[in-house]
């Protein structure tokens, strides 16, 4: 009897055991596994308005914020961060700056290993550099790195070439690591679709991916170093966004990206809405001509624009009024002694009379000539250009929307075809944002060099490894930027997520990786 009972107890055990081990754990210590299969969520889907944002790799993705996101499940960094925009552990359990040496050197995760079960080591850092020096990913800068060594199997040592204070945000936070037994056979990466192509290290494993339904299916990964995810199944798909609220309540789907219009569709229901600020609006100016390569017309126009009657009318409250310095004022960075150039027709004209305009009836006039521009917009902010106008004509000059295809609009604002714009840019991520929509050449850049003091400033602030001497450069930049006026900027736009409660879903302070405002952070999936 005795012997019956003991072989029952230690079958028991033994089937406990088998439980814990084969289940979702979580690693507790050395050898030890908690069990975490009574809180597993079976199925978690989040519906895009999109779709397809490309195959899930950081070669395959479609180079844009959705993009990385979906890739983001599948391979790890060195360095994450949290819902407060705080660099915490990834691939690396702890790191350190030598500022005389200028080196980062990263100390590896142990127990990290790749989807297929491969131990990751330093080796697979050092390969992930020099692999990108011969395939470059667009969005991945690499170019501040000189070498990356291997001091042991997992340790690994950056040395820059000069101090580049952005270096955890845009490439510890930003790169994903490839398993070099993998990519070390992948010649072409940027058309390689395979299974092996996805192997990563991340939370999550993909095992469907449809471009034409826009559908992404992840299972989780059970071995994840950082513990096991909450959710088996992982799902994306192309719905249109007019019936996601409606699939939401519903309890078809469990997360939405939405607008603040409907979420009185969620007043009194148990949902869980959530909030950031995202892009922002600029009114841009075409400093390569006159009158607008004058920073004080700059300043008239900007005072003759209502910011706030844009936010009400156009977006019916559902923004944020911006900054004239850039940075939101939720931002570390942001400086309130900044000039705002709050509405106002009478300093506005004011300046326009010292510039030498007469108002003459309905429109100011210089040497006889009426004083005129054209707004150039596209179908994406129409309203925002319809109202600009209005206030223009209002203020005392004959403005004129100038309506073309987005792509259209976008070659006209980088060959510096225009007057002024209304412009969509971001201000999250590391500052160099900056130095990329003042001095940069892309369509939604400024392209303004014309002051040596801001791109002095610009430059500093680049190589300001110590977070104090940094800020004080921000801030003084803000306050030139101001005054120069480069662009106006008009107001943030709110970014709202809509999800049912079951994973506490979260935006990422500063944004993830270089700066992209979307939910969820993939830590959220995990206990």
């Amino acid at each position: 009897m005795h012997k019956k009972v003991l072989h029952l107890t230690l079958l028991f055990a033994l089937l406990v055991m088998m439980l814990i081990t084969e289940g979702c754990g979580k690693k507790v210590g050395k050898g030890t596994v908690q069990s975490m299969e009574n809180n597993l969520i079976e199925t978690y889907v989040i519906p895009d308005g999109t779709g397809d944002w490309g195959y899930p790799t950081p070669y395959g993705l479609i180079p844009r914020g959705p993009g990385f996101m979906r890739m983001n499940y599948i391979f790890d960094t060195l360095i994450w961060k949290n819902e407060e925009g705080d660099f915490i552990p990834a691939l690396a359990k702890k790191w350190a700056y030598n500022e005389k040496e200028n080196t980062y050197t990263f100390d590896l995760q142990d127990s990290a290993t790749w989807h297929d079960g491969t131990p990751i080591t330093a080796n697979d850092i050092v390969f992930t550099v020099e692999y990108m020096k011969e395939h470059p990913i667009p969005w991945m800068n690499i170019k501040p790195i000189d070498r990356v060594v291997s001091n042991s199997e997992h340790q690994v040592t950056f040395k820059l070439k000069e101090k580049w204070a952005p270096f955890y945000g845009n490439i510890a936070g930003s790169m994903p690591i490839l398993p070099e037994h993998i990519y070390k056979n992948i010649d072409d990466p940027r058309h390689d679709l395979s299974e092996l192509a996805t192997i990563g290290s991340g939370p999550f494993k993909l095992v469907a991916y449809n471009g034409e339904k826009g559908e992404y299916v992840y299972e989780a990964f059970k071995d994840y170093y950082q513990g096991c995810p909450i959710v088996e199944k992982l799902q994306y798909f192309h719905m249109n966004p007019q019936m996601q609220p409606q699939a939401l309540l519903q309890g078809k789907v469990d997360a939405i990206f939405t607008n603040g219009d409907a979420e009185q569709l969620f007043k009194d229901k148990d949902i869980t809405i959530i909030r950031d600020i995202a892009t922002f609006k600029k009114l841009a100016f075409n400093h390569d001509k006159a009158p607008f390569n004058q920073k004080e017309f700059r300043h008239a126009i900007a005072y003759f624009i209502n910011r706030d009657n844009i936010i009400d009318i156009a977006h019916r409250g559902h923004a944020f009024k911006g900054n004239a310095g850039i940075f939101p004022s939720k931002s570390s960075y942001f400086e309130e002694g900044v000039q705002q150039y709050t509405f106002d027709l009478e300093k506005g004209a004011q300046i326009l009379k010292q510039l030498g305009y007469i108002k003459e009836g309905d429109y100011y006039k210089k040497d006889g000539k009426i004083l005129g521009l054209k707004v150039l917009g596209h179908e994406r902010v129409r309203r925002d250009v319809d109202i600009i106008v209005e206030q223009l004509r209002h203020a005392g000059i004959k403005a004129e929307a100038v309506y073309q295809d987005i792509q259209i609009a976008d070659q006209m604002l980088i060959s510096r075809d225009f007057d002024i714009s209304v412009v969509e840019s971001a201000a999250i991520g590391d500052p160099i944002f900056l130095n990329r929509d003042i001095l940069g050449k892309s369509a939604t850049s400024d392209q303004y060099d014309q002051s040596v003091e801001l791109n002095n400033l610009l430059k500093q602030q680049l190589s300001a490894v110590n977070t104090e001497e940094r800020h004080g450069l921000l801030k003084a930049l803000q306050k030139v930027y101001a005054e120069e006026l480069p662009s106006y900027q008009l107001y943030f736009s709110k970014f709202v997520y809509a999800h049912n409660g079951k994973v506490d879903l979260y935006f990422t302070e500063d944004g993830l990786s270089i700066g992209i405002p979307l939910a969820p952070n993939k830590m959220s999936f995990i206990k």
